[in-house]
């Protein structure tokens, strides 16, 4: 018979957890580090803006009233640029996407290509690319494997035919035709 043995963990692996206790505890003080960080930089930079704007309304108060209009009218042609630019990049994706989505790539394949293109990064066109290109093969691939005849188990291809022939064949030489 044999004794039922107690299987004893090592003791190798109470370590291992608390040195793992070790390294969170050590992240976690440094996500709250980082995390104060980021709250000091964002109130100095909120800050920095607001000393700005006071500087530029400190500065607008000692300009003429045509000096003011002017500086309007500067701010909202900057606006009205801004606006153009983005009408025109967004005009500029939906032609692309729309020629890379008859050329047929995906919806999200089609986007993404769009974006690259009229931002001229040509890393993601090139490889959004080589994925359509690679869809393309799969697809024909798939398609092929579906036109191909079966394999029939008894009889070879034609073999019905060739059966037909024969019996004419054996028809004539008795005469039975």
């Amino acid at each position: 018979m044999e004794e039922n043995k107690i299987i004893e963990t090592p003791d190798t692996q109470q370590p291992e957890m608390t040195e793992l206790q070790k390294q969170i505890a050590e992240y976690e003080k440094q996500v709250k580090s980082l995390k104060a960080t980021l709250s000091e930089r964002n109130s100095e930079a909120a800050n920095r803006k607001r000393e700005a704007e006071e500087w530029k309304n400190k500065y607008n108060s000692t300009l003429s009233e045509q000096e003011q209009a002017e500086a309007r009218r500067k701010e909202a042609e900057e606006a009205t640029a801004r606006e153009l630019a983005e009408l025109k990049r967004d005009s500029t994706i939906s032609k692309y996407k729309a020629k890379y989505l008859s050329m047929g790539y995906s919806e999200e394949l089609a986007t993404s290509s769009a974006e690259a293109r009229a931002d001229g990064n040509d890393d993601i066109l090139f490889k959004n690319e080589a994925a359509f290109a690679q869809q393309i093969s799969e697809n024909a691939k798939a398609e092929y494997l579906k036109t191909q005849p079966t394999i029939s188990v008894g009889k070879p291809l034609g073999a019905e035919e060739a059966e037909k022939i024969r019996d004419e064949k054996l028809r004539k030489y008795f005469g039975l035709n």
